[in-house]
């Protein structure tokens, strides 16, 4: 009815105006001022500005805390490119930080990589229109030299994004396999010919690719 909704702005009013204070002040995190956005969420929990600025609070907390908004976030907001954008930002980060300290060999190195990769996969249930996304997906598991899941992915990338978009995906993998000498030579001379039936005029770089 008319009372609850003039409540329900009066609360989103107060709620915008704490955290606009908070912002501005620059306080440092700590547990009163996560209650005041932990309320800010609950009574707005359809508003996306309240979740980035509570992620913008915590950026200096441990990822596991960070980690737990963004998820609850995504809840709310599957299709939201900034969220999943800035959390898969996230979280690569930490894995390749990880990788270079213990290698991909690690066992837990692996288990996080897998994470991430699961990631990725959940992200395209509404992010599979989204090059950005294939692309960071596709660099991440070059990464971790899984060659053919590489190839794979850039399959699936190319079925779901428009075809206006093929030639960042098609120049990101060209790339790939210009600066990349583990990719066997059969699998790169395969994807080579492909590009080249859509892109004859290309033949010059084939040749280019060609030469040791």
């Amino acid at each position: 009815n008319v009372q609850q909704q003039e409540q329900q702005s009066r609360q989103q009013d107060r709620d915008q105006k704490g955290l606009e204070e908070m912002s501005k002040s620059g306080r440092k995190e700590d547990t009163g001022s996560d209650v005041l956005f932990e309320d800010a969420v609950q009574s707005n929990k359809y508003s996306l500005k309240i979740w980035l600025r509570y992620l913008e609070h915590k950026k200096t907390s441990r990822f596991d805390s960070r980690k737990a908004v963004f998820e609850r976030a995504l809840q709310v907001f599957p299709g939201s490119y900034k969220l999943w954008h800035a959390y898969l930002s996230e979280k690569t980060r930490i894995a390749r930080e990880m990788v270079q300290k213990i290698g991909l060999a690690d066992e837990k190195a692996k288990k996080v990589l897998e994470n991430v990769n699961s990631t990725f996969e959940r992200s395209l249930a509404s992010m599979n229109k989204m090059p950005v996304i294939w692309l960071m997906y596709l660099q991440f598991l070059a990464d971790q030299k899984l060659i053919s899941k590489v190839r794979k992915t850039f399959d699936r990338a190319l079925q779901a994004l428009a075809i206006t978009q093929h030639e960042r995906v098609w120049g990101w993998m060209l790339n790939w396999l210009k600066n990349n000498p583990f990719v066997p030579t059969e699998t790169a001379l395969r994807l080579w010919r492909r590009y080249m039936q859509i892109s004859p005029s290309s033949a010059e770089d084939f040749v280019d690719f060609l030469e040791p």
